[in-house]
């Protein structure tokens, strides 16, 4: 059997620490928001509960219940823990499933893009926009979100978008407020959260000494859907001086046009630097590990430390990679999920149980995520037609595990993730127990597939 046990720094000494360091974040603070994303979704599922949606409840109560993280050697001075079983639940609202798609994809897209731009050569750029419609009705979102997907496609179909040679595009929805403020006998209203009207008014209460208090935020029956896009074009795209060259006013007009529609919708589009030869201290690969293991976003900080490193993404530029991440985040941000910031609901009794349960029933089985030209082909062998737990552990080598492996249970007196047990194997006899059982997996199914087809 091996033990590496005492071979190992202070990060895992289990004789002196495991006493001491019980928790998942304690052991590896790098691994924090597995309980940071847990809670969130214990929340969703007692709104759930409210709303009488028990399938709901029940499978995201037992989401990631248990965690299994093997000790793994990335040639570090001190081996990190990684995830290296768990069951999850795939419930499109559940925050942990959410965090981790969002991880799934951006490893996806970090893992083509060297070679998909190796294999382009130079003469390419990036462009990143942002689509967006009117709000609309809560319980109209679906029929708004399909009207989005025939717009996009009779953008796509134009001539003119052949232009571009690759997009990755998802869907957001973002929840609206109301605020008012209760310093009389009624209510008086402010405005939407996010105008001009509103932001000036708070500056100018708060100057005076206003109890913010007194403020109050009650969520509204809307929701805003847009779309986020990256798409990559030629370096001749942006020549001005020809037809190829999509200025703002010519994307508001095409996707208004593509919409259908008799207003001018808000548009936002923004070049993406594709590469950069700077002198860095930290190492890009180091960065986008940082954007895999923790929060969805990078401190700018970061990403201008850009640095030379033998990864083959090292010239990509900070500014593209924070376009992947931008593109490829949440569908709903957990604090609207569960109206985190609502202080006051409806006077018709509209709270937050109810929003999410209207909200689920518009989007269920709707697309989040959609890819197109170049990175739909060096994607097609990443993709899977179902999501599984599989998908989410991400590169999970065996041959790169050490001959240790951590059991966590989820507490939620303490709502952190216990250590439960550690055990040690023999990593070549369990690696050949696991290529066994493939073997005999595949044999298998080879049969039943030489029965049904008459061999």
């Amino acid at each position: 059997m091996i033990n590496p046990i005492h071979s190992l720094s202070d990060f895992i000494q289990l004789d002196q620490d495991i006493q001491v360091k019980e928790y998942l974040s304690d052991l590896s603070p790098r691994d924090k928001l597995w309980d940071t994303h847990k809670i969130y979704s214990q929340k969703i599922a007692e709104f759930y509960k409210a709303a009488d949606n028990e399938p709901y409840f029940n499978r995201i109560s037992n989401c990631a219940n248990y965690l299994l993280f093997g000790l793994k050697d990335v040639g570090e001075e001190d081996p990190l823990l990684k995830l290296a079983a768990a069951h999850f639940c795939h419930v499109p609202q559940c925050q942990l499933c959410n965090w981790l798609r969002s991880r799934m994809w951006r490893r996806r897209f970090f893992k083509i893009l060297p070679k998909m731009l190796t294999d382009l050569g130079e003469g390419y750029q990036f462009i990143f926009v942002t689509l967006t419609v009117r709000n609309c009705p809560l319980q109209n979102l679906r029929e708004q979100l399909k009207e989005m997907s025939a717009a996009w496609k009779r953008l796509s179909e134009r001539k003119d978008f052949l232009t571009f040679k690759a997009f990755t595009r998802t869907t957001e929805v973002t929840r609206n407020y109301d605020i008012y403020y209760h310093g009389s006998s009624v209510p008086q209203f402010i405005g939407r959260m996010g105008t001009r009207k509103y932001y000036d008014w708070l500056y100018q209460f708060l100057s005076a000494g206003g109890d913010k208090n007194l403020v109050q935020i009650y969520p509204t029956k809307e929701a805003h859907p847009h779309y986020h896009a990256l798409l990559l074009v030629e370096d001749a795209y942006f020549d001005k001086n020809q037809s190829k060259y999509w200025q703002h006013k010519r994307w508001l007009d095409e996707w208004q046009s593509a919409l259908r529609v008799d207003y001018k919708p808000s548009v936002h589009v923004k070049a993406v630097k594709t590469f950069d030869v700077i002198p860095q201290e930290i190492s890009i690969q180091d960065i986008i590990n940082l954007s895999l293991e923790t929060d969805f976003d990078i401190p700018d900080v970061l990403l201008k430390k850009s640095l030379d490193s033998p990864s083959p993404l090292k010239d990509i530029s900070s500014s593209l990679i924070k376009s992947v991440l931008e593109t490829l985040k949440y569908c709903v941000k957990p604090a609207d999920i569960i109206g985190e910031i609502v202080t006051h609901p409806c006077s018709d009794g509209f709270d937050n149980v109810k929003w999410l349960q209207e909200f689920t029933d518009q989007v269920y089985r709707t697309r989040k995520i959609a890819t197109g030209g170049l990175f739909k082909f060096y994607l097609k062998d990443l993709e899977s037609e179902k999501e599984t737990d599989a998908d989410f552990l991400g590169d999970r080598s065996e041959g790169d595990f050490l001959g240790i492996e951590y059991f966590f249970q989820w507490h939620n007196q303490v709502q952190k993730y216990k250590l439960k047990s550690v055990n040690t194997f023999d990593v070549d006899e369990k690696n050949d127990k696991v290529k066994e059982k493939h073997e005999f997996r595949q044999a298998r199914k080879d049969k039943l597939n030489k029965f049904f087809n008459g061999g």
